[in-house]
């Protein structure tokens, strides 16, 4: 009896030995080559994890992430996953349908292994286009990764791996948890640009609601509802004087905003300074002398009545508005930051020297 039984349990041991060699595959073996896919084939397994991120940098900018630059931070983060070496500690049953495995690691941190390269390319920045300007730095990151990586504390994780009669998976929110226990910070990079070009296009949008009456993006960076950014400037920006007739009140306004609408100007790269949302921006303007010379050649004039006034300032305003003059060209220098946005409707701010070099008054 006790050879049968000896032969049995050495039969099944066999059996299962041999279940196992034809299968070719167990739970760990299975995370250890799905690692190995994902770190040389097709990186679209990755595409979730990015996903989620580029979600919370929508939220956190008014630019918004490019669907063309998708494919290129895949393969970014493909090199970053790449970057880490894992020790896979054989596998546990939890039971017939789930497994344990657990893998040792050493997590890169992505923004301490490209900080060098952000800070370089930043001043580098020569176009408002964001997908062009970072397609260029993850080039340059993605060496960073392969040359010079910086890892945290080695760690342990723990994934459940599903069996089935098709074979072991690992379903979305496991491969999530592998992903960002692995990779830190992964969109350093993309914060680097961005945060520099919404802060160049939030400048251009001020001043373009205020002199092109286009407040569309204004109002996505102010969270202000647009009827209301358009009225404000109708009663400020755009309001006639209060002695002019109503009978020329409509068209006073119509010629002052096309005459600001002439106006030339352009937002140049932010550089970012120290401490939170704080640059210095070059701003190279064309000023705009229409409403000067309006003014002058009103002054130069002799009336006889208010109505002649009134019509003579309505008329040489509608003849700049259609032949603008210009000053010569010059760079004006402001910071962006919280002091100088809070201070920006005082006469002497930056932001007031500004405007009014853009188009000049007085």
């Amino acid at each position: 009896m006790k050879k049968k039984h000896l032969c049995l349990v050495l039969t099944l041991i066999f059996a299962l030995l041999l279940g196992g060699c034809a299968s070719g595959e167990t739970a760990d073996k299975y995370v250890g080559d799905l690692i190995t896919s994902i770190k040389k084939e097709d990186p679209s397994s990755l595409s979730s994890f990015l996903e989620q991120g580029i979600s919370d940098e929508n939220e956190t900018y008014v630019l918004q992430f490019p669907d063309e630059l998708k494919d290129s931070y895949l393969k970014f983060l493909q090199a970053s996953f790449n970057a880490v070496e894992f020790e896979i500690n054989g596998a546990k049953k939890i039971d017939d349908e789930r497994y344990s495995v657990q893998l040792t690691f050493t997590p890169l941190d992505i923004e301490a292994t490209t900080k060098d390269t952000c800070e370089k390319y930043s001043p580098a920045i020569s176009s408002t286009d964001l997908n062009t300007e970072m397609t260029k730095l993850l080039e340059k990151a993605t060496e960073a990764v392969k040359s010079s990586p910086s890892y945290e504390a080695s760690t342990q994780l723990t994934l459940e791996v599903k069996k089935s009669k098709d074979g072991y998976s690992l379903d979305d929110e496991q491969l999530q948890k592998l992903f960002s226990a692995t990779m830190d910070n992964i969109m350093a990079p993309y914060d680097s640009v961005c945060e520099i070009l919404d802060a160049q296009d939030y400048l251009t949008s001020c001043l373009n609601a205020l002199f092109k009456n286009d407040v569309a993006e204004y109002a996505k960076h102010t969270g202000e509802d647009e009827s209301s950014v358009q009225s404000q400037l109708e009663s400020s920006m755009y309001a006639p004087p209060e002695e002019l007739s109503a009978s020329y009140t409509e068209r006073y306004s119509a010629a002052l905003k096309a005459i600001c609408n002439n106006c030339q100007y352009s937002v140049g790269t932010p550089k970012k300074q120290d401490g939170l949302f704080n640059y210095i921006i070059d701003v190279t303007v064309t000023p705009n002398t229409s409403f000067q010379s309006a003014m002058n050649e009103l002054e130069t004039g002799t009336y006889y009545s208010e109505e002649e006034v009134d019509r003579a300032l309505v008329e040489l305003m509608e003849k700049y508005a259609a032949a603008p003059t210009y000053g010569a060209q010059t760079t004006v220098t402001v910071s962006l930051n919280f002091k100088t946005l809070a201070a920006a409707g005082a006469e002497d701010s930056e932001i007031t020297s500004l405007i009014d070099t853009i188009l000049p008054v007085e």
